[in-house]
């Protein structure tokens, strides 16, 4: 819980969460898969996007469409949904039980609080689609890896980043242009 690897962007959280996974040779039977329920809030759009499309999407805020969970992973709540007791959005908690509409967690810090996380109705605010997603699932990612923003306010004691593309591509570019231009600043 004390360890993350960090990076800038949802779709290398997901990969590398995706691998840590396969690399920790968990038994198949104790993984549990889940799948999300996907469907667009406007009456209007819904039959113009098949349910294939709108499960491919990869959203800022959402969790993915597909799930895989297992008792002992750490995952990070992605909803606030009892700020008194600090199970807030970027909470993470270690997964001590699992069934097909509660996820039972331990948040690890100075006080172990357990927490009961159903499957929610979550809407996108992307305002780049032309609609509404909502979608019927747990507000969890796995947390082996996040988003650097994400870990902004986290107690970590030792980080690992992953940066596959430059993170200030501005500055790059500046110092680039300089190199090219023979200035010696």
């Amino acid at each position: 819980m004390s360890r993350a690897i960090l990076t800038p962007l949802n779709a290398n959280v997901d990969m590398i969460n995706s691998r840590v996974v396969e690399h920790l040779n968990l038994a198949p039977d104790t993984i549990r898969e889940y799948n999300s329920t996907d469907s667009i809030v406007e009456h209007a759009c819904q039959h113009l996007y098949p349910p294939e499309f709108l499960n491919s999407l990869r959203l800022s805020g959402l969790p993915p469409h597909n799930l895989r969970l297992a008792i002992g992973l750490p995952i990070m709540l992605l909803r606030n949904m009892d700020a008194a007791n600090g199970h807030v959005n970027g909470a993470r908690y270690i997964i001590t039980g699992l069934s097909p509409r509660i996820i039972e967690a331990v948040a690890v810090g100075n006080k172990l609080h357990r927490v009961f996380i159903p499957r929610m109705k979550l809407h996108s605010s992307d305002k780049n689609l032309p609609f509404t997603l909502q979608r019927i699932m747990f507000p969890v990612r796995l947390s082996f890896a996040m988003t650097i923003n994400k870990s902004q306010g986290q107690s970590l004691d030792l980080v690992g980043m992953y940066l596959p593309e430059p993170v200030f591509a501005h500055a790059s570019d500046t110092v680039g242009s300089r190199l090219q231009m023979g200035s010696k600043s």
